[in-house]
């Protein structure tokens, strides 16, 4: 199947895309409206509510923004890279918990810990639909969250530790 194709039918089948769909698929975060999909033998993330999903998106973009100058990006609107883009997702929902749960949002060992993000029933963000609920009902609105703590946390978080050369 050439990629033409395979975007093709990942078009159909998939439906809504998760915006959240990186961090999902790499354990660093589990949603309950999440339903993975095999393609393929690649994986995908549907959601499974397209309400939940606009707010998701409203909230990643804002967040996007909001670390832009962290990231080192220079449009808005240009897309992120691979890293950059798991940093955004990863780090913020994780730094959203921190600050939801009154702790310290720069504090990563949990979330870069390989044998907290595999394991399945204590996932470092274990649900981000239940989070952004309580995130809004203590914010009130998307644009009233906490977005600078968050992107302190976005900033510290590296997808993969930096190997020393020998």
């Amino acid at each position: 199947m050439n990629e033409d194709e395979y975007k093709d039918v990942y078009n159909r089948v998939i439906g809504t895309k998760c915006v959240f769909e990186k961090s999902i698929l790499l354990q660093f975060a589990q949603c309950e409206l999440a339903e993975k999909r095999l393609l393929a033998e690649r994986e995908a993330i549907n959601c499974g509510n397209e309400s939940c999903q606009l707010r998701r998106h409203k909230f990643l973009g804002t967040l996007r923004q909001n670390a832009r100058f962290s990231l080192q990006q220079t449009q808005a609107d240009e897309p992120l890279p691979h890293a950059k883009e798991l940093k955004v997702q990863a780090g913020g929902v994780f730094g959203l918990q921190q600050i939801l749960e009154e702790s310290d949002p720069t504090n990563l060992l949990n979330l870069e810990s390989t044998t907290e993000r595999f394991n399945q029933t204590n996932k470092p963000v274990f649900n981000i639909n239940q989070l952004l609920t309580t995130a809004l009902s203590t914010f009130g609105r998307v644009d009233n969250l906490p977005y600078s703590d968050m992107v302190k946390t976005i900033i510290r978080f590296e997808v993969r530790k930096k190997r020393k050369r020998r």
